[in-house]
């Protein structure tokens, strides 16, 4: 295992309680009743474990909406996270069941956003510019022509030093009794609030679902990616010249990361190949 600058307890494998969400890259359990470990899979990158607690540590400690972070943990060979156990539904789940709540939920979504937004990040985060560009260089359906003219976009963009999620979306916040809370942090970032943005509409508007559920759910993640921008455009920091190069950048990103679903992927590249200046 790569060396870390993260302090570590190892702890056994019967600490952990019922296993209740899982996806690429770790496992959620129940930790000690009231918390959770989030437990990354030992193929996950460490950085991706450190880059989260450094970014979650961070967005606690300034005030942020999201779980308490407790430490870290190695159980066998994988690290985890100790977090607080949020109790409630993610905001996908309740704008879904509740389709009158949609307008307001986009609307404390995007407040939710512009809150971390206005936060200077941390010196030790990884630059949202450096994340892009490797995303871009993953892309591997994508174009080359397509690939350089993303990374020489990124290129001349201006740079942040905001607080970003960088995977921010409907998914990401719990609504629980005690208010939303914003979770995985695992590609937090330092950048520019524009960028992350244009990122995170990407991800409202093309969902990632099982090829059955795809074409049924575009007409709802098409009025909610809308809504989205309507919002973000009264922002003190919306350029819309500069906001259309960063959508091409970031769907070009965005492209890496999901590799699983074809579908999404084809609707990602129909979507890159627009005209965007």
């Amino acid at each position: 295992m790569n060396k870390i600058n993260i302090d570590v307890t190892e702890v056994q494998k019967s600490k952990l309680g019922k296993q209740i969400a899982h996806g690429q890259c770790s496992e959620i359990f129940i930790y000690e009743n009231s918390k959770v470990c989030k437990l990354f899979h030992d193929f996950t990158s460490p950085f991706d474990f450190e880059n989260e607690y450094n970014v979650s540590m961070a967005a606690m400690s300034v005030g942020i909406p999201v779980p308490n972070v407790y430490g870290a943990v190695q159980i066998e060979n994988r690290l985890g996270i100790i977090f607080d156990r949020i109790e409630g539904r993610d905001m996908d789940v309740d704008s879904l069941s509740r389709l009158w709540r949609l307008k307001n939920n986009v609307r404390d979504f995007v407040d939710l956003q512009k809150r971390f937004h206005e936060v200077v990040a941390p010196n030790n985060l990884i630059s949202q510019n450096e994340m892009l560009e490797e995303w871009i260089n993953r892309s591997n359906p994508l174009p080359k022509r397509l690939r350089d003219a993303a990374v020489k976009a990124l290129g001349r963009l201006p740079e942040g030093h905001q607080f970003c999620h960088g995977d921010y979306h409907f998914g990401n916040v719990i609504l629980s009794v005690n208010g939303p809370a914003i979770i995985d942090w695992q590609t937090g970032n330092a950048g520019n609030p524009l960028g992350d943005i244009a990122a995170t509409e990407i991800l409202l508007l093309v969902p990632i679902v099982p090829s059955m559920l795809f074409h049924i759910l575009l007409p709802y993640t098409n009025k909610r990616a809308t809504l989205y921008r309507q919002y973000c455009e009264n922002l003190p920091w919306f350029n819309e010249e500069e906001y259309r190069i960063r959508l091409f950048v970031a769907t070009a990103a965005r492209i890496a990361n999901v590799l699983h679903n074809r579908n999404a992927v084809r609707y990602l590249l129909k979507i890159v190949e627009l005209p965007y200046d």
